[in-house]
C-alpha cells in the first residue's frame, strides 16, 4: 500500500465525511472548553485551534456559528474562573503591540469608508484581547508546552488535510487555502512558512527520544514543506528559505542539523510538483520588469509575472504619503486603488508593510514595524540567555519564535497579511517565554 493509498483511505474515512468531522470537532472543542475551566491554557489552545483549523468552512453546524468569538469568550471566562491561580503581568515588549492596536482603532474611526473598516477593526481588537489573555493564562513552562503542541497540532491538521485532498481527490484546495483567516494559496504559504519552525522545534524536542520519534516528526516536517510547495507561492518559498537557514545557523551543531534538513528536503523534492522549481526559478530575472512596474503603469494586456506587485507598492506608498496620520482606513485600500487606477476591481497592496502604511498611515506602520522588531529582539535575547544557561527547552522554543517571525518579515514583504493570527501568537509567546527563562523551572520538553 502506497502513501497515496493511505492518504486516500484516511480521507475517505474522515475529511470526506462532513458529519464525521463535525462530530470530531464537537468532541474536541467541548473537551477543551471543559478542561479550560480548570486550566486556562486549554482555552487559549481552543481559540487558536478554532482560528487555524476553522471548521466553519466545510462542516455542518459550524458554518453559521461564530466559533472564534465563542472561543474568545470561553478564554476570558476561564481566566476569570481561575483568577486566584493567575497573576496578570504586562510585559514591556508588548507596548509596541498595544500602541499599534490603539492606532488601529484610530485608523478605523477615521476611515474614508468606515463600513469597509469594520471587519478588520473587529479582527484586530479580538486578537489584541487574545494576546492579553494568552499572557495571562500561560503562567508556566508546562502551560507553554501545552500551547506549543496545541498550535503545532492545529497546523498539522491543515497540512494533513491539504495532503489528503491534493494527493487523492485531485482537488487543488491550496488555491483557496484551508479556511477562515487563510484566504488563498499565498496566505496559506506564508502561514506554513511561519509554522515550519514549530515543526523543526518539535523534531528537535524529540530528537533524543528514539528513532521512531525522529521518523514521525521528520515526516511531519517533510509533509509541511511539501504542502508549501503545493501552493506554488514564491513569497512563501523566500520566507521558508530565509527562516530555515536561520534555524540551521542558530543550531549548536549546524553541520549535523544540515544533514537532517537535507534528508527532509530530499523527500520533499521527490514528491513536490514538477512545476514548482520552475516557479521558484522565475524569481530571478524579474528585476527589469519590477523597475518598469514601479515607474510606469502595468499594461492591462501584459502577461502577469508577479513583479507587477511593485506597482501596487508604489500606489500604496502614494496613498500613505497623502494620508500620513491615519491612512485611508482598514479595508479601504482596494477601493482607493480601484478609484485611482480607474478599474472595475481593486487589489490589495501585496505587501503587508505597504498595506499597513496605506491603511493606517505612517504612525500605524511605525508601530507595526516596531512591534515585529521588538518581538524579534526579545526572541533573540531569550535564545542567547537560554543557550548560556544550557536550557535546551527554551533554546528550541525561542529559535522557533525567532524564525517564525523572520518568515513573516520576509514573506510579508510580498503578501498582505497584516492581521495574521500566527504573528500575534508569536508576539505573545515571545513575551511569555522571556519571563519563563528568568524563572527556575524544570525542563518540560
Amino acid at each position: 500500500m502506497g502513501i497515496n493509498s493511505l492518504l486516500g483511505f484516511l480521507g475517505a474515512a474522515t475529511f470526506s465525511q462532513p458529519w464525521v468531522m463535525t462530530t470530531l470537532f464537537i468532541l474536541f472543542y467541548a473537551g477543551l472548553a471543559a478542561y479550560s475551566m480548570v486550566r486556562p491554557a486549554a482555552a487559549v489552545v481552543l481559540y487558536f485551534g478554532v482560528s487555524i483549523m476553522n471548521p466553519q468552512a466545510d462542516y455542518p453546524l459550524f458554518m453559521d456559528v461564530p466559533a472564534a468569538k465563542i472561543a474568545a469568550g470561553i478564554c476570558l471566562l476561564s481566566c476569570l474562573v481561575n483568577i486566584r491561580k493567575l497573576s496578570f503581568r504586562f510585559p514591556v515588549t508588548l507596548l509596541p503591540a498595544l500602541a499599534f492596536l490603539i492606532m488601529a482603532n484610530v485608523s478605523a474611526e477615521a476611515a474614508l469608508n468606515p463600513v469597509l473598516a469594520d471587519q478588520r477593526f473587529e479582527e484586530f481588537n479580538k486578537i489584541g484581547l487574545m494576546v492579553l489573555l494568552t499572557v495571562w493564562a500561560i503562567a508556566s513552562r508546562r502551560d507553554f508546552t501545552f500551547l506549543f503542541w496545541g498550535i503545532f497540532g492545529s497546523l498539522s491538521f491543515g497540512v494533513l488535510k491539504n495532503l489528503v485532498e491534493t494527493q487523492t481527490n485531485g482537488s487543488w484546495v491550496t488555491v483557496h487555502g484551508i479556511a477562515g483567516w487563510i484566504g488563498d494559496s499565498n496566505d496559506w504559504a506564508l502561514a506554513l512558512a511561519m509554522g515550519l519552525p514549530l515543526f523543526y522545534a518539535a523534531l528537535g524536542l524529540n530528537w533524543r527520544r528514539g528513532w521512531k520519534r525522529r521518523i514521525i516528526f521528520g515526516a511531519a516536517a517533510a509533509g509541511a514543506l511539501l504542502t508549501l510547495t503545493l501552493t506554488s507561492s514564491r513569497g512563501g518559498f523566500l520566507a521558508m528559505a530565509g527562516s530555515g537557514i536561520l534555524f540551521l545557523l542558530t543550531d549548536r551543531r549546524p553541520a549535523r542539523a544540515s544533514l537532517a534538513a537535507a534528508a527532509i528536503a530530499l523527500v520533499v523534492i521527490l514528491y513536490m510538483p514538477g512545476t514548482y522549481a520552475h516557479r521558484v526559478g522565475s524569481i530571478f530575472g524579474l528585476e527589469n520588469t519590477a523597475v518598469a512596474a514601479w515607474n510606469d503603469e502595468v499594461p492591462d494586456d501584459a502577461e502577469y509575472t508577479g513583479a507587477e506587485r511593485v506597482h501596487y507598492w508604489r500606489v500604496a506608498s502614494e496613498v500613505m504619503m497623502e494620508h500620513p496620520l491615519t491612512g485611508v482606513g482598514w479595508g479601504n485600500f482596494i477601493e482607493e486603488f480601484k478609484r485611482r487606477e480607474n478599474l472595475k476591481e481593486g487589489v490589495v497592496a501585496h505587501s503587508t508593510w505597504f498595506q499597513v502604511g496605506a491603511e493606517s498611515g505612517v504612525l500605524g506602520l511605525s508601530f507595526y514595524a516596531l512591534m515585529v522588531l521588538v518581538t524579534l529582539g526579545s526572541a533573540l535575547r531569550t535564545w542567547r540567555a537560554a543557550r548560556k544557561k544550557d536550557d535546551r527547552w527554551a533554546e528550541l522554543h525561542s529559535r522557533a519564535i525567532l524564525c517564525g517571525v523572520t518568515a513573516f518579515a520576509i514573506g510579508g514583504t510580498f503578501l498582505s497579511r497584516e492581521n495574521s493570527e500566527l504573528l500575534f501568537i508569536f508576539i505573545a509567546m515571545a513575551a511569555i517565554l522571556a519571563a519563563l527563562v528568568r524563572k527556575k523551572e524544570p525542563d518540560h520538553a
